[in-house]
């Protein structure tokens, strides 16, 4: 961050990079599933489906807007200068929130993502032609 001339918004697209990543590798997956003519439940198949939902469920949790995650350096990027660097020093103990909301909202927590992780596959098929 000490390099960028404009840290909060270059860091957020440092920050986009990693999940983008995710699902670009995602789509990929998906489309060798869907057009490479892998036999179903084959070990292939197994492999790039488990390949798929690892990017697809990296790439939601990092979008999540809680410090370290990388959402919040793209929600930071938004934020006014001032609050932003007040937004960072949550970095040493936004993971503990995050886990502690987690534990709290188990099932809610997991009822959304499951919702979310349903709604990226639908458009990645859609995305690859399935």
């Amino acid at each position: 961050p000490l390099a960028f001339r404009r840290p909060q918004q270059q860091m957020a697209l440092v920050a986009l990079a990693g999940p983008a990543t995710n699902f670009v590798l995602a789509i990929v997956c998906a489309a060798v599933l869907v057009h490479g003519g892998i036999e179903p439940g084959s070990q292939a198949s197994r492999v790039l489906n488990d390949a798929y939902l690892v990017n697809v469920v990296l790439g939601i949790f990092n979008l999540i807007p809680i410090p370290p995650l990388d959402g919040s350096r793209i929600a930071g990027a938004i934020l006014p200068s001032g609050l932003y660097a007040r937004w960072s020093q949550l970095d040493q103990v936004g993971m503990l929130g995050l886990f502690a909301l987690i534990f709290l909202f188990n099932r809610q927590f997991w009822d959304v993502f499951g919702e979310v992780l349903a709604e990226a596959t639908d458009v990645m098929v859609r995305i690859v032609g399935g």
